[in-house]
């Protein structure tokens, strides 16, 4: 069934390593024939009407056919935006929209694993979602005492912030 969805790229045009202009990553998408396409921002956010099952493998696939570049898709239909929205476990931070943050998952992750990382580091937290992980980071992602526990869990993942997640959710419902 076709509908609204975001593409959450995961790490492109974090330093030197996978450049993407978002000129060529909507050629791309465009040309697996999807014309209604909308990129925010340059790390790797599309907007688009699909079938959510195919189009993560179909855009991995093209990337790397087109542009040689290995980049993850995690995809989310408008809906399961919103539910993430409804969901964030710390509405008193909102207003942080570059300190929380979302971590977008395949899969639901294992609480387990989340325990024995431990669910605060410092004054940071985090907290389980569906198919993500809530990131309420006191200072910033770099300097935060949770970036060696969280990369511990050995769970493909991207991160957004606040204020992109909220926008990209915006997009996907219009």
């Amino acid at each position: 069934m076709r509908q609204r969805c975001a593409l959450l790229l995961r790490g492109v045009n974090l330093g030197a390593r996978n450049r993407l202009g978002m000129a060529d990553l909507r050629r791309v998408v465009k040309e697996l024939g999807h014309d209604d396409a909308i990129t925010y921002l340059q790390s790797g956010n599309v907007v688009l009407t699909t079938d959510a099952t195919q189009v993560g493998e179909l855009l991995e696939e093209a990337l790397r056919r087109e542009l040689g570049l290995s980049v993850r898709v995690f995809v989310r239909t408008a809906e399961e935006l919103q539910r993430v929205i409804a969901a964030n476990p710390f509405p008193s931070r909102v207003s942080a929209t570059k300190l929380l943050h979302v971590a977008f998952l395949d899969e639901p992750p294992d609480p387990a694993a989340l325990e024995r990382i431990g669910l605060r580091h410092g004054d940071d937290r985090i907290a389980l979602g569906e198919r993500e992980l809530y990131l309420d980071y006191t200072v910033n992602v770099h300097q935060s005492p949770l970036s060696q526990p969280l990369s511990r869990l050995k769970l493909p993942m991207t991160m957004r912030n606040w204020a992109t997640v909220t926008a990209v959710t915006k997009l996907a419902a219009s």
